[in-house]
């Protein structure tokens, strides 16, 4: 591959990845469902990845704090949602019917409603537009590193 393709490679390998999320974050917005919200999560994790590897490419010109900044707190409150999923995943295994655990699993019912409305309040505050400097940020990274530092710096982070 020359410089040109792998730069514009990676850069739409980036856009899937936000477009994907885009969509996930809409769609959790409107239903407010667990695995929407998981989801939009798991393509957060494959952003901030993403990050780790253009600051390498370019560490002066991509500064990661910002996009960690513009996940934070979506990610968090996707995480806490996870965590209560999770639990829920656990507690199918045991066939064990009990007070305390019966309450138990109200008081996650509980946790994971509140969490949810959280998440919604974290969506509401998203800015597009952070995203959207960020994304010619990355274009102008994939667009000017070299093939030997695009190569180089790829397969160290891999």
């Amino acid at each position: 591959m020359k410089k040109k393709e792998i730069g514009e490679f990676l850069y739409r390998f980036y856009k899937k990845r936000t477009a994907s999320f885009l969509a996930n974050i809409y769609k959790a917005s409107i239903t407010g469902e667990s695995v929407d919200i998981h989801r939009a999560r798991l393509d957060v994790k494959k952003i901030l990845a993403l990050y780790g590897l253009f600051e390498m490419l370019d560490p002066a010109a991509f500064n990661k704090e910002g996009g960690y900044k513009l996940f934070r707190g979506l990610f968090r409150q996707a995480g806490k949602i996870r965590e209560i999923q999770v639990n829920y995943l656990v507690l199918q295994n045991y066939k064990v019917t009990h007070v305390s655990l019966d309450a138990f699993i109200a008081w996650l019912r509980e946790e994971e409603h509140r969490a949810v409305l959280k998440f919604m309040e974290q969506v509401k505050k998203f800015r597009e537009k952070e995203l959207e400097s960020t994304d010619k940020k990355i274009q102008k990274i994939c667009n000017s590193s070299s093939i030997v530092k695009l190569r180089s710096k790829t397969k160290t982070y891999i």
